[in-house]
């Protein structure tokens, strides 16, 4: 006798076998048909289907056999699978290779045999369909022909079988398959094997209620009862893991007959998390109760809020009993007091459907009044319907101080945002390691580091604990350790002691840096996510935009109401005051409206500057002629033509002179100057007002900017005219800058290049061609956040046909939409026609040719800004 032989990778050949997971499987129906019909079509009393494991011939079919397994040194088809045809032995009594072989001597004395390879994808053979007679003999061509084509056929049912299972891995999701007549595993998915730590081998020899608890006895009868009368079995159990651990889990289960015999098959889900957030939902409500601030929840009732809900610290602080309160409207709560701002704000948040957090004037039992920070959340039905109010209130009398607190907090908080994002921006590790150890840094002032303990020797204590509890761990007060994802822990050492609200920031910052680490598996879901945000951000900036258009038509029918009221009769001196304190608040209102609409514009990059002579002294005395509450001093030095947008112009200076006013609260002169020099006009407006604190000049033209004591002291306010002001100057090409002390006052300097000695500068003009459309193209986004003027295409054809002639800059994402020969030259040309650069970004930007900047991906947005503002690429690693 003589043994097999192999020139192939064994162990590969091995690992590709378990893939199929077959071997020690229970007899199917499906793999007898095979059998039954080779038998058949060879006129043998014998067919098996073979697999060849690494000691052991095992037979997942077997026809007139009825051993299970042989040992591989005697296995015929241990040498058919080294062939690639099929391998025949006539008589082995008179074959060299087997005349001694125990199958030929013995039972069940072999005389003709004929093996036909299953071969995996790869070319590794893996067993056979084989027949076995015990006299010679020799098959005919139709035999062999159909005996082939059988083999093949079985081929595709392995190979099925191999590629549905990793679907199955692939999905990872927890899924089982039981045989309840055999009482053992067929199936579980590397999902349910990671979860429970069981090897499949082991698995099939574990009883069902090893793994799965609760499913013995009664249940299981109640279980298979239900599987039995077709109906889906879903309940909760626990499953017991290999190291001992209980898991709570949710089976899924149902049941498929097939050649009679039954498979259970089980979708078993881990609702661990679920518990913990239920346990968590009920400490909730628990501290609820023993809150601090006061909750309250108010349901809608015929458009009316009513009290549903109070909890104790409400009681406390209002000296209400709840007899005395539940089912009341709001308005009861208001004892018949006139609305404050804070109390509009409500009103209009309850009036829109949407949150509000602002200050209003409470009233307890007794009659006192106090000042009531209030957080108003509308919670939403299934169908989107607002049905109940949540209210957060706090008793804010004497928080000034704590209000200055909370601005430094909110600072904090703005910063760890802001590293939060550029941690989530950063696409490599080394650059998310510095942008890790760089915010610690900022936000603390402690250093940091990024430890594997794989790669420390010898390993620190500290770290190995932290990794050992999968938590925090402190050394002391000035040194801590945590888990930080992959297998990498943060070392954190500090100068000072860290406060709580230090290593509250370091936490976080943690698990930033864990969440940014797993981004290159999360692209997709980011891309989703991305796209929403867009798409939010686009529905928001439309609806400020109507928002603002709207409100125009009803604040002049006050107006004109108004004035029509004064015209009709005689009015007192109250009655008058009455509509002229209406008139002042339309106008306020139509002021904002008018700055909100602009902001939308700007926003938009929809804000067009035109190019006519404005005589800016004319125009500032119009500015001051307008204004009727306070002594303006306007000092003019000279005359001064400069080149722009009279009706953008006039918006800037009335928002600085109406700032002036506002700003200066005891009635002090404003003055305005001007002074013209050869090639720019300078304009000043100065006030005596209570100026800016010093640490908040240099954000002063931020968007929704507002000083600390212009808080304090109430002055309203939206924030963003001086942002306004800002882009619009500069979009004239000139400055504007600030010199304030608080206390004393301010002064607004505006320079503007007169007339002839300059000219209007305008953003780049882009075209992204990227096949998305503007509210899903993050590119656009991005480039107008940059204050670039982009239009998005979807092909290279939308841009050559859309009629748009001014185009500096051409963005094309390759990934997103390839190039054929045709449309790529087309491309070229129109660049070259508009004296136009490309900047092509991509995995393998295409070359196409001179004029054209290549961007590969991974980019930091902040490189494609800069490739299409400066036209070139100066980062590493860029094409």
């Amino acid at each position: 006798m003589k043994a097999a032989g192999s020139n192939v990778d064994e162990e590969r050949r091995l690992a590709v076998l378990r893939e199929y997971q077959l071997l020690d499987t229970p007899p199917e129906a499906l793999y007898d048909s095979f059998t039954r019909l080779a038998a058949e079509i060879a006129g043998t009393p014998i067919a098996l289907v073979s697999l060849i494991d690494r000691d052991r011939q095992w037979f997942k079919s077997r026809v007139g056999l009825e051993a299970t397994s042989t040992p591989r040194d005697q296995a015929f088809c241990a040498h058919a699978i080294a062939e690639t045809e099929p391998f025949v032995v006539q008589d082995a009594v008179n074959d060299t290779r087997f005349a001694g072989n125990p199958l030929v001597t013995g039972d069940p004395n072999i005389r003709f045999y004929a093996g036909y390879p299953l071969r995996s994808p790869e070319g590794f053979g893996l067993g056979t369909l084989c027949v076995i007679d015990r006299e010679p003999r020799e098959l005919t061509m139709e035999q062999h022909r159909a005996l082939r084509q059988l083999s093949y056929a079985l081929r595709a049912v392995l190979d099925d079988r191999r590629d549905m299972l990793q679907i199955f891995d692939a999905a990872y999701n927890e899924l089982f398959s039981y045989d309840p007549g055999e009482k053992t595993f067929i199936f579980a998915s590397r999902g349910a094997l990671t979860m429970l730590g069981y090897t499949m081998a082991e698995l099939r020899s574990l009883p069902l209620e090893a793994v799965f608890t609760d499913l013995s006895g009664t249940r299981y009868e109640i279980a298979m009862r239900t599987l039995r009368d077709d109906r889906p079995f879903v309940g909760e159990c626990l499953a017991r893991r290999k190291d001992g651990e209980l898991v709570p889990v949710e089976l899924h289960a149902g049941i498929n007959r097939s050649g009679g015999r039954e498979r259970i098959f089980i979708v078993a889900v881990n609702v661990s998390e679920r518990h913990a957030a239920q346990e968590q939902l009920d400490l909730l409500l628990s501290a609820i109760n023993v809150a601090g601030d006061s909750i309250v929840v108010y349901e809608v009732v015929e458009g009316e809020l009513r009290l549903a809900y109070a909890n104790f610290a409400f009681y406390q602080q209002t000296g209400y009993d709840r007899s005395d309160i539940m089912g009341k409207p709001l308005n009861w709560f208001r004892r018949g007091m006139p609305d404050d701002p804070g109390m509009m704000a409500v009103r209009n948040a309850i009036t829109t459907g949407t949150a509000a957090k602002t200050e209003v004037c409470s009233y307890r039992k007794d009659g006192r009044s106090f000042w009531n920070q209030v957080t108003l959340q509308p919670i939403r039905s299934t169908q989107g319907e607002v049905r109940h109010w949540i209210s957060v209130e706090r008793d804010v009398t004497d928080a000034v101080e704590r209000e200055s607190n909370l601005e430094d907090q909110n600072a904090r908080l703005v910063a760890l945002g802001r590293a939060a994002r550029e941690l989530i921006g950063a696409l490599s590790a080394t650059a998310l390691t510095a942008r890790f150890k760089q915010s610690v840094k900022d936000l603390t002032g402690a250093t940091a580091r990024i430890a594997s303990l794989a790669a420390e020797l010898p390993p620190d204590p500290l770290l190995v604990r932290a990794a050992a509890e999968n938590a925090t761990v402190k050394d002391g007060d000035t040194r801590m350790a945590l888990p930080a994802g992959n297998g990498f822990i943060a070392e954190i050492r500090s100068q000072r002691p860290l406060r709580d609200a230090d290593r509250l920031v370091i936490e976080l910052l943690v698990q930033y840096y864990a969440v940014a680490s797993r981004n290159a598996s999360l692209v997709g879901e980011i891309e989703d996510q991305r796209n929403a945000v867009l798409e939010l951000n686009q529905i928001k900036t439309d609806l400020i935009a109507m928002l603002a258009h709207d409100f125009k038509g009803p604040l002049t029918n006050i107006l004109g109401y108004a004035d029509l009221t004064a015209e009709m009769g005689d009015l007192n001196d109250h009655q008058q005051e009455y509509l002229e304190s209406i008139k002042r608040a339309a106008l306020r209102l139509a002021d904002l409206a008018t700055d909100t609409l602009s902001l939308s514009r700007l926003e938009r990059n929809e804000i067009e500057i035109a190019h006519d002579e404005v005589d800016l002294v004319n125009l500032l005395r119009d500015v001051v002629v307008a204004n009727d509450r306070r002594k303006i001093d306007l000092e003019i030095e000279g005359d001064a033509i400069v080149r722009g947008d009279l009706r953008r112009l006039r918006q800037v200076f009335y928002n600085l002179v109406e700032n002036a006013i506002k700003y200066s609260p005891e009635g002090q002169p404003v003055t305005v100057r001007v002074s013209v020099g050869s090639t720019h006009a300078r304009i000043q407006v100065i006030d005596r007002g209570i100026g800016i604190p010093a640490a908040e000049v240099a954000r002063v033209f931020d968007r929704f900017s507002r000083a600390a004591n212009a808080r304090r002291l109430r002055i309203p306010g939206t924030g963003f005219g001086l942002f306004l002001a800002h882009q619009i100057v500069e979009m004239h090409g000139g400055t504007i800058a600030v010199e304030s002390v608080e206390g004393e006052g301010s002064t607004f300097s505006v320079t503007l290049p007169v007339s002839g000695a300059g000219h209007l500068t305008r953003p780049l003009r882009v075209a992204v061609i990227e096949g998305k459309n503007e509210s899903r193209s993050f590119i656009t986004h991005a480039l107008r956040e940059a204050g670039l003027r982009t239009r998005v295409h979807q092909s290279v054809q939308g841009l050559t046909e859309s009629g748009i002639f001014e185009t500096d800059r051409i963005v094309l994402d390759s990934d997103a939409l390839s190039l054929d020969e045709e449309a790529g030259k087309a491309l070229v040309d129109f660049a070259q026609h508009h004296d136009a650069k490309i900047v092509v970004v991509g995995s393998d930007p295409p070359e196409l040719g001179g004029r054209v900047v290549a961007l590969k991906k991974p980019y930091l947005m902040r490189d494609l800004v800069a490739a299409v503002q400066t036209g070139s690429v100066t980062r590493p690693g860029a094409a």
